[in-house]
């Protein structure tokens, strides 16, 4: 009952275009309570914040104009101006673990693990499946031209020859990427 009524009071006060009222309000809300309706509001009153429940992963574009986020296997691409949602690209089998903008913001590149994906963000689609390592994909990145896309794996090995040995030693690669050709470069 009294989430109800701070919440009615933070509707009137939207309506009324008091902001620092209307946030009162919604602060007033037991967190517990806090529904779909609670979080509109709040973003309506605080639109330079976001929220983003779950996200592992951030980057934001070179010009400012792009957001991406993920939440798990899922990437989503976002206009960092007018808040809309302008992608949500799935294509990962386990989470992202990290994600890079082309420098002309054209391209986003994200592995997970076990794969890297260079997207292509005027519709959406994959460009490139980044398939060649031969252990676990850690990073991605582009050149500052954006033709080329560097991605790094690794693997932990056992460095003792001792039975049950804790000691590991790191192999790594880097590939590096042409992104015209969608081949190995080096």
């Amino acid at each position: 009952k009294v989430f109800t009524t701070y919440l009615q009071l933070a509707r009137s006060a939207w309506q009324d275009d008091d902001v620092e009222l209307t946030g009162y309000y919604l602060n007033q809300c037991p967190p517990q309570f806090r529904n779909r309706e609670w979080h509109y509001l709040k973003r309506e009153c605080y639109p330079h914040v976001g929220s983003f429940e779950g996200m592992n992963c951030v980057a934001i574009s070179r010009d400012g104009n792009l957001l991406a986020t993920t939440v798990d296997t899922v990437l989503k691409v976002w206009n960092t101006k007018s808040r809309e949602l302008l992608h949500s690209l799935s294509a990962h089998e386990t989470v992202v673990n990290r994600i890079a903008f082309s420098p002309d913001s054209k391209l986003l590149a994200s592995c997970d693990g076990r794969k890297g994906i260079v997207w292509n963000l005027a519709d959406g689609s994959v460009k490139l499946a980044l398939e060649g390592h031969t252990c676990r994909v850690t990073d991605v990145d582009f050149s500052p031209d954006g033709r080329r896309l560097a991605s790094a794996s690794y693997r932990r090995v056992p460095a003792g020859k001792e039975r049950g040995s804790t000691k590991y030693s790191v192999n790594g690669e880097v590939i590096i990427w042409d992104l015209l050709t969608g081949k190995v470069e080096r």
